[in-house]
């Protein structure tokens, strides 16, 4: 199955009360990557998770913390020496931000087919790594009876593409405040953090 790299703004978009619309997407992408094990972050996604959601969204460092907690089921990459240096050869030919190009040699590293992300230009192949908006990304190309967002991989498309109703949970069937670590991890779905969030089915 493929792997896919995530950037840190989806991540922190999925915490963004500022646009729903945007953060169910996200919050479903998240979701469908831990559902099928092939999402991968790093460790500066992780630190950039933490200090934007905390210090630009006002969340509380312990939910976040919590929340970080569940992104240990992605393959988390290192950041070496040698990473570094293959960024900055990477930011200069393709004259990307240090921290962009961090990210890119990252999903090479962890031999990502795509690297989802809003800062690059969609379409685009660097390094082998083909990047891939998935705020662009059409509901029916995973899941053609869900508003919501994506709820299926790209591998399981062609069966729901023959669905009627989806019967996969969603992250939007949660509460934020009351159940953070529901969103995330489909394990959570019978945790007893409140016994009445129970998964919806999508209309």
């Amino acid at each position: 199955m493929s792997k896919v790299f995530l950037d840190t703004k989806i991540l922190v978009y999925s915490l963004d009360r500022a646009d729903p619309g945007t953060q169910k997407k996200c919050r479903a992408c998240i979701r469908s990557l831990g559902e099928d094990n092939n999402g991968d972050i790093s460790i500066q996604v992780m630190q950039e998770f933490y200090v934007a959601s905390t210090a630009k969204l006002g969340a509380d460092p312990l939910i976040v913390e919590d929340i970080l907690r569940s992104f240990e089921r992605f393959e988390t990459v290192l950041i070496s020496p040698g990473l570094i240096k293959e960024a900055i050869d990477c930011s200069i030919i393709n004259r990307l931000s240090f921290w962009d190009a961090l990210i890119v040699v990252s999903a090479e590293s962890a031999q990502c087919v795509s690297l989802w992300s809003e800062n690059l230009n969609p379409g685009q192949v660097i390094r082998g790594v083909r990047i891939e908006n998935p705020l662009t990304f059409e509901n029916n190309a995973f899941c053609p009876s869900c508003p919501v967002g994506p709820a299926f991989s790209r591998d399981q498309a062609a069966d729901a593409m023959s669905l009627t109703t989806c019967h996969v949970p969603h992250v939007t069937c949660y509460s934020w405040e009351r159940a953070p670590a529901a969103i995330y991890s489909s394990s959570a779905i019978n945790r007893p953090y409140h016994h009445d969030f129970s998964p919806k089915k999508c209309p």
